[in-house]
């Protein structure tokens, strides 16, 4: 089975097209988030890096995941998947980009990306992110204060 050597959240991902180097742009640690159903409005994309389990194998290698979203409470809040992708080297990155991502409650999530060989399902990385429900700012009521 192929592993999973890192996943993160940013803002943007840029792959540059002469070196192939990856620049990961605003990495998402915690955000903050106001209105009476907190969501995400931008886009966040989840990058992986995955590696082959035999690093000498030259036949491409097959893996399946699934990415979810777990809530403090431990309820799941949002998934993608199952997934799949194909290792033709050594290593393979995968990206996903989400939009309008609800939060419902503030505390600590995590990002779970689950591995599936065999009909076994096992986590292979869980990536924390940080929400603080911030209050609404007071409505403008036209009047001088």
């Amino acid at each position: 089975m192929a592993n999973l050597i890192f996943t993160l959240c940013c803002e943007r991902p840029i792959v540059d097209s002469q070196t192939n180097l990856l620049s990961l742009i605003g990495v998402i640690e915690e955000i903050g988030l106001s209105g009476p159903q907190p969501v995400f409005g931008g886009i966040m994309h989840i990058v992986t890096l995955w590696e082959r389990s035999n690093l000498l194998d030259t036949k491409p290698e097959k893996y399946e995941f699934t990415l979810k979203l777990q809530a403090p409470s431990g309820q799941i809040v949002n998934q993608v998947g199952p997934m799949n992708g194909v290792i033709e080297g050594r290593r393979h990155r995968g990206f996903i980009a989400l939009q309008a991502i609800p939060f419902p409650e503030q505390g600590r999530y995590h990002w779970v990306i689950e591995t599936t060989e065999n009909g076994q399902t096992r986590v292979a990385a869980m990536i924390p992110l940080d929400v603080a429900h911030l209050p609404m700012p007071a409505q403008y009521s036209g009047k001088p204060s």
